[in-house]
């Protein structure tokens, strides 16, 4: 018989990944136009770096929960 949950995960991986691939051009264009780059003087002729790269996959990550639990909300079951 087949796993319905697995399934459930793994469409939640793809959503996972598909947010992170769209919010992390808007999270790089933020941190352009802010300021919160790492400078690079270790390597001449390239541009600044942004750091907030993080942010991006922790938004995907907390989208991709709310998202499953407001589908399955069995998911939230943790046994004992």
């Amino acid at each position: 018989m087949f796993n319905f949950l697995l399934v459930d995960l793994l469409l939640l991986g793809l959503a996972a990944a598909a947010l992170s691939l769209a919010i992390t051009p808007l999270v790089r264009f933020a941190a352009l136009r802010f300021g919160v780059v790492e400078p690079s003087a270790n390597r001449p002729g390239a541009g600044p770096i942004p750091t907030l790269g993080g942010l991006a996959v922790l938004a995907a990550l907390a989208g991709s929960l709310a998202l499953g639990l407001a589908v399955e909300p069995r998911l939230a079951y943790v046994p004992a």
